[in-house]
C-alpha cells in the first residue's frame, strides 16, 4: 500500500470510528452530548477543509459558520439512530468526505533532523525537553525494524536541545506511546513509572494516534478492542525522567546494540 492509499485509508477508517465513538458516547448510562463529543472527544474537524488553524476543542470565537451547519448535520443523524452503528457510519462518512478528501494532505515524515523524535523547549517548563513521536520509516516500523537509529537520534537531540538550553534537567513525553512497551523500552524505568494520564485531550492524537499501523493505514486490530471493550486500548498520559537518567539509559543501550551487532 502507497503513503497515499495508506492514509486515505486511515482516514477514512478513523473517521467512522470517531462516528461510532461519539454515538456511543451519547448512549452511556451517563451520556456526553453529541455536540460536546464531536469537539472535544473526537478530531473530526481538524481533518476538514474547514479548519482554519484553530482548535474547536478550545472554542471558536469568532464561530465557523459551515462546521456549526455540518456538526448540526452530523447530530441530527447521530441522536436519532438505533441499533447497529454500520449504516450511521457511513452515512456520516458520506457527508463528511467532500469536506476531507478534496484537500487531503498526506504526511510525509522522511528526512526529518531527528527521524521520528521532535521536541520543543518550552518556556513554561525551562529546564524539560518535551518529546514528540512520528513514524519517519513508514511503511517500515521503527520499533522493529529501526532501533538503532532511534537510539541514536534521540541521543543526538539531547545533546543539541542540551546546547541550545544547558539548565536542561528533564525529559518528557505525553503520548499513549508511553504505554506501549516498545517505545517505553527507550527510556529508564522510573519512566513508566512515573505514568499519569491525560484526559483533557481525548481529541488529539495522543489519543487516536494508535489507531495508525506502522504503514500509516488504519490500525484494525486496535479498532476492534476498542469497539468490544469501549476504552481505547491504551492511555494517554504524561511520562518524565531525569535527563542524565535517560542519557544513561540510551547509552546502556547503544552498547548493548552495538554488541549484538559484533558477535554477528
Amino acid at each position: 500500500m502507497d503513503r497515499v492509499s495508506a492514509h486515505k485509508d486511515y482516514i477514512s477508517q478513523v473517521i467512522r470510528l470517531m462516528i461510532w465513538h461519539v454515538w456511543e458516547l451519547a448512549n452511556r448510562p451517563s451520556p456526553v452530548q453529541v455536540s460536546v463529543s464531536l469537539e472535544k472527544n473526537v478530531d473530526i474537524m481538524r481533518e476538514t477543509c474547514l479548519f482554519d488553524g484553530r482548535n474547536p476543542a478550545d472554542g471558536l470565537d469568532p464561530p465557523v459558520p459551515e462546521w456549526d451547519e455540518l456538526k448540526a448535520v452530523l447530530a441530527s443523524h447521530l441522536e436519532t439512530h438505533q441499533g447497529d452503528t454500520g449504516p450511521l457510519e457511513e452515512t456520516c462518512w458520506a457527508i463528511l468526505e467532500p469536506y476531507i478528501f478534496p484537500t487531503l494532505k498526506i504526511p510525509d515524515n522522511r528526512g526529518r533532523t531527528y527521524g521520528c523524535w521532535e521536541h520543543d523547549l518550552p518556556d513554561d517548563d525551562p529546564n524539560c525537553i518535551d518529546l514528540h513521536f512520528r513514524n519517519a520509516y513508514r511503511p517500515e516500523s521503527p520499533f522493529r525494524d529501526h532501533r538503532h537509529d532511534l537510539i541514536s537520534t534521540l541521543q543526538r537531540l539531547i545533546i543539541d536541545a542540551q546546547s541550545a538550553r544547558p539548565s536542561i534537567d528533564r525529559i518528557k513525553c505525553d503520548s499513549w506511546l508511553n504505554q506501549y512497551e516498545p517505545f517505553a523500552a527507550f527510556f529508564p524505568p522510573t519512566w513508566s513509572r512515573s505514568f499519569v494520564p491525560v484526559f483533557s485531550y481525548m481529541w488529539s492524537n495522543g489519543w487516536w494516534g494508535q489507531f495508525m499501523d506502522e504503514r500509516g493505514a488504519f490500525h484494525v486490530a486496535r479498532a476492534k478492542e476498542f469497539r468490544m471493550t469501549r476504552s481505547h486500548p491504551y492511555s494517554a498520559g504524561l511520562c518524565s525522567c531525569g535527563l542524565y537518567e535517560a542519557i544513561s539509559h540510551l547509552n546502556q543501550l547503544a552498547a548493548k546494540y552495538d554488541g549484538h551487532c559484533a558477535e554477528r
